[in-house]
């Protein structure tokens, strides 16, 4: 978990391609989905903040429902994490 969550999360922050941040976003939202365990993991290496920028500034509306789904599914097991970051 540690060796590839950092990596998608950097991925995610790649605002020069779209694809990529959308790939990056699915594999976090698939990521929780399966194993729920793995939040933890997403939350520490800032994943949520990333999900919550991209909410806030929809430049891609692909990007911006994949990061609703993911913060809806990472707010079940850490709900606080998600007020923190401004997912109100």
């Amino acid at each position: 978990m540690d060796s590839f969550v950092p990596v998608l999360v950097g991925l995610l922050n790649n605002e020069n391609n779209p694809d990529i941040m959308l790939l990056a976003a699915r594999a976090l939202t698939h990521l929780v989905d399966v194993l729920p365990s793995s939040c933890a993991a997403v939350v520490h290496y800032g994943a949520v903040s990333c999900f919550v920028t991209r909410l806030l500034t929809i430049e891609y509306m692909d990007l911006a429902e994949q990061s609703l789904q993911a913060l809806k599914k990472i707010s079940q097991e850490h709900p606080i994490a998600c007020l923190r970051a401004g997912a109100q």
